[in-house]
């Protein structure tokens, strides 16, 4: 249920190549290229570049074996000033490496003290869906990203982690765009820019990362922006700037000095600032929203199951098992919390994801689930599960963890997804007429402005609606107000679906009593933004 990428480039003059290991990825690259990165890559970049064999065949050259650098075009292997060799991707153009799947394919270096990516003279690269990091922790001089004298750089739904030194390292670049990034648990820094122009940050996350200055510009480069930017948690001074930088509606929670805060221009950023270390603020605040975690067992429609699931708040996700003497099957299911002991599941097909089998509500009673199932209006009651679990359910916070299969772990938020698409639920379990869908797209400058279109069909009983308004964190709220309809409603997203949900008013005069919007949707397919 996690969100995918989907969409490459169009133009048909690029070549198109799918690679699953890092030998494939390094003899892959060159200019005017899509390369796919398959779906579970785990690319070990050092299983190739500390082995002159294996460099040999990758077509690496060795910068000791050339002659002429400056002329030098494609991949070549650097000795790290302390352990290890770094590839470094020179003079290539028109260059796409492009994560598939559900999760982002991981990209290593296992060097501490080497760039996992290092560009230089290239023009044109766009890095999207990626997961890029070192194998263990370093303390001098590695990074994640590494741009020397480059243009028109793209880095897009990518996750960059220490322990590299920072996220990116761009120097006498031109051109730069990071969007809906997350830079994580750096061991110097977030980002340092040295020199060139036109960087911009878009829906990105920082966090985690310590210890020094965090953003930080030298040699004046010139128009720096920030947007829609969330910078939490982080140790060390805020800003080491030299040049004014821009921040537009960003999210700035920072415990410490802020560093050269006045070289920045603020446009309606919300900021929450303290002296304390995180950890010592940390335990004055709230205590997070906790994880309840549940396993049931019995019988629906004389076939044995059983139905594992977690809850956050007013979200469920979770699977159910349905055994026979022929075969077993696992079904996705979401639920949504109307009252502290009564939970709506959906039980949805294997076949498609939007397609609800089965939909019953449940009330916790001790350790039973008593439900009824919401077509037939038949009751049956599920107990508590008392066997041993194969796997252990809070392997990871905040996210469903199988019981089942160890590589199943879906998180409940995902705010670095595209949550543009089409979210829809059809009810199989009742009428094959029932349909409800609605579309979203984010628009503006800062991606904080929502469109979206409502469409439900039960049976002869149809209604449309479309609005835009801003958008707010992970979700937005619209009023319908014409004549006798007087209904606000909120749409909540959440790692692909969402809820939409009534927050006052009543929908009488608004839609036919036989149509209703609220409810859970799952997201069909993203676009490319």
């Amino acid at each position: 249920m996690a969100l995918f990428f989907q969409g490459h480039a169009k133009d048909p003059d690029l070549t198109k190549i799918t690679v699953r290991n890092e030998m494939e990825l390094i003899r892959a690259l060159g200019s005017n290229r899509v390369i796919t990165v398959a779906e579970g890559s785990y690319i070990n970049l050092s299983k190739v570049l500390e082995f002159s064999v294996q460099r040999k065949i990758a077509g690496v050259a060795d910068l000791g074996m050339i002659s002429e650098t400056e002329a030098f075009t494609g991949v070549m292997a650097i000795g790290s000033e302390f352990s290890g060799m770094e590839m470094n991707i020179i003079h290539l153009n028109n260059l796409e490496i492009v994560g598939a799947g559900e999760e982002r394919p991981k990209i290593v270096i296992e060097p501490h003290y080497s760039n996992v990516l290092t560009f230089t003279n290239c023009n044109g690269i766009t890095l999207r869906h990626l997961e890029i990091g070192h194998t263990e922790e370093g303390y001098c001089t590695g990074g994640v990203l590494n741009f020397n004298n480059c243009k028109n750089i793209k880095i897009d739904d990518c996750d960059l982690y220490g322990c590299g030194t920072e996220g990116i390292t761009a120097s006498t670049t031109e051109t730069l765009e990071c969007t809906r990034t997350i830079i994580r648990d750096c061991s110097y820094s977030i980002l340092s820019l040295y020199g060139g122009s036109n960087f911009k940050f878009i829906d990105c996350d920082f966090h985690d990362n310590r210890q020094f200055s965090l953003i930080n510009t030298s040699q004046y480069p010139s128009n720096v922006q920030f947007s829609k930017c969330r910078i939490r948690n982080n140790k060390g001074d805020l800003f080491g700037l030299d040049s004014p930088i821009v921040m537009n509606k960003c999210s700035i929670t920072h415990a410490g000095a802020l560093g050269t805060v006045d070289m920045v221009v603020d446009n309606d950023c919300v900021w929450c600032h303290t002296d304390l270390d995180p950890e010592e603020e940390n335990k004055d605040k709230m205590p997070p929203v906790p994880l309840f975690y549940y396993q049931w067992e019995g019988k629906i429609s004389n076939q044995e199951v059983r139905l594992a699931c977690t809850r956050l708040g007013m979200a469920v996700i979770g699977e159910l098992m349905i055994k026979d003497e022929l075969y077993t099957e696992f079904l996705n299911v979401l639920g949504i919390v109307r009252t502290d002991d009564e939970i709506l599941f959906n039980i949805y097909d294997s076949e498609n994801r939007c397609v609800i089998r089965k939909t019953f509500t449940g009330h916790i009673v001790g350790n039973t689930l008593e439900c009824l199932d919401e077509t037939t209006k038949t009751g049956f009651i599920l107990n508590a599960y008392k066997g041993d679990s194969r796997f252990l359910m809070h392997r990871e916070a905040d996210a469903y963890c199988s019981p089942f299969f160890k590589s199943r772990i879906i998180s409940f938020f995902s705010r670095y997804r595209y949550i543009d698409g089409v979210y829809s639920s059809i009810n199989k379990a009742g009428s094959s007429e029932n349909y409800r869908s609605i579309s979203i797209s984010r628009l503006g400058e800062y991606l904080d402005v929502v469109e979206f279109t409502i469409d439900c069909k039960n049976g002869k009983h149809k209604f449309s609606t479309s609005g835009k308004t801003e958008i707010l964190g992970a979700s937005f709220k619209f009023q319908l107000s014409d004549g006798e309809c007087d209904y606000e409603f909120e749409v909540i997203f959440y790692n692909g679906f969402l809820f939409i949900i009534p927050v006052s008013g009543k929908p009488d005069g608004c839609f036919d009593s036989n149509i209703g919007i609220e409810g859970i949707y799952v997201q069909e397919t993203s676009i490319e933004r």
